[in-house]
């Protein structure tokens, strides 16, 4: 350290900061700036060693979407020539639509399978990739003490790499197969509401109103309410969570450090000190497990109720037509059961939110622990040049 013309110059393997960069600032970015650096400290996996690896694995979940899709269509193709065969009684049909159906079914579980093991395995290679990254990091060129010393250390940073690495990673696997899904069955099925479930015809006044394609309209409707309703209730999981993940990595941390100084715990007086001090953390847990319990809770009569309104609205508003004699049995289970997959598909973004709210706070905490290790080497690269209240001579 040099002191110069009422500056000090901070060289290399020096640092100053702040006491409140130690506090975790669990919710201080948002959604587009934790996925911004989340991006860019994940998206080499694509382009480094294992690229051939991740691009097989994505070109394989891709199709096995597009294929789990067609055989979706299928089945909804079958039930409104099933029930349409049910309805004329017709035996020979029936028949041949029991004997086909297995087929389908072994088709979807076999999709299904094949997707699942491609996931996980995308998963587990894109997490060991990952994890690899942030250990050569933190370990490479001494920087696992140097981050203490400079006090760039965020906490917990083991847990970072450990479990908020899986946490992260998870659910943009699962959710980025989701969204393709999601895009693709609405797309689908909606020219199948359109063109299965026709018009809607109604009088005002002395007009004759056509409404074309309401299946849709009431589809996109619906969802949009659901969606709405989901992002007011469940928008609060996002902080809850965040500082849930804090509270667990605390109280891991202490309790490793508990048992490297166990020798220092031998007096009756200094275990209890460090029980109290663990009980306040385990209570920290709690409460702020209990704060998530709450609120997912509220979200839960959205999510539940959705379940039980979603196949019912499409047959209602089905029924008319059906009375009318407009729709045949089998067309209103096909709307029915397309409508469903309209609004699993819209509600994706309901069914995760919880999982996006997880990933939101694990994803923060590595950014944090990623910028901690770029602003070590951005510090020691230049040096920091801080005012110094009174100008001194170096002997």
């Amino acid at each position: 350290m040099v002191l110069h013309q009422g500056w000090i110059i901070l060289g290399r393997g020096t640092g100053v900061i702040s006491s409140d960069h130690r506090e975790s600032a669990v919710f201080t970015s948002g959604w587009l700036a934790t996925a911004a650096k989340f991006i860019r400290l994940s998206r080499s996996f694509w382009s480094g060693s294992e690229k051939k690896t991740a691009w097989f694995l994505s070109g394989s979940i891709v199709l096995l979407v597009i294929l789990n899709l067609f055989f979706l269509l299928q089945v909804n193709s079958w039930t409104r020539r099933f029930f349409d065969a049910l309805e004329k009684k017709d035996n020979v049909a029936l028949l041949s639509e029991i004997l086909w159906f297995p087929l389908l079914v072994l088709s979807v579980a076999a999709v299904s399978v094949g997707l699942t093991r491609a996931r996980m395995t995308l998963t587990i290679r894109w997490r060991a990739w990952i994890t690899h990254h942030l250990l050569n990091l933190w370990l490479g060129e001494g920087r696992i003490l140097r981050l203490r010393q400079t006090g760039l250390e965020p906490a917990n940073p083991e847990y970072r790499i450990t479990d908020d690495v899986r946490m992260a990673l998870e659910p943009v696997v699962d959710l980025s197969i989701a969204a393709l899904s999601a895009l693709l069955t609405a797309a689908l099925f909606f020219e199948v509401l359109f063109n299965v479930g026709g018009s809607l015809g109604f009088v005002i006044g002395e007009r004759s109103v056509e409404l074309p394609g309401y299946f849709v309209i009431a589809s996109i409707t619906y969802a949009a309410l659901t969606t709405w309703l989901t992002l007011a209730i469940g928008s609060p999981l996002i902080e809850y969570s965040a500082r849930k993940n804090e509270a667990e990595a605390k109280l891991r941390f202490e309790m490793v450090k508990a048992r490297e100084s166990a020798e220092q715990l031998a007096t009756a007086e200094r275990a209890r000190e460090k029980r109290d001090d663990l009980d306040r953390s385990v209570q920290g847990v709690v409460h702020r497990w209990l704060m998530i319990a709450r609120q997912q809770g509220r979200l839960t009569w959205i999510v539940n109720g959705n379940a039980v309104l979603a196949p019912v609205i499409p047959l209602l508003l089905a029924t008319p037509k059906y009375l009318s004699g407009d729709l045949s049995l089998g067309a209103v289970t096909q709307i029915a059961a397309a409508a469903v997959q309209v609004q699993l598909a819209i509600n994706v973004f309901i069914e995760n939110f919880i999982r996006i709210a997880e990933w939101h706070a694990s994803a923060h905490r590595i950014d944090e622990l990623a910028s901690a290790l770029d602003q070590l080497d951005r510090d020691e690269a230049e040096p920091t040049i801080l005012p110094f209240a009174k100008p001194s001579k170096t002997q």
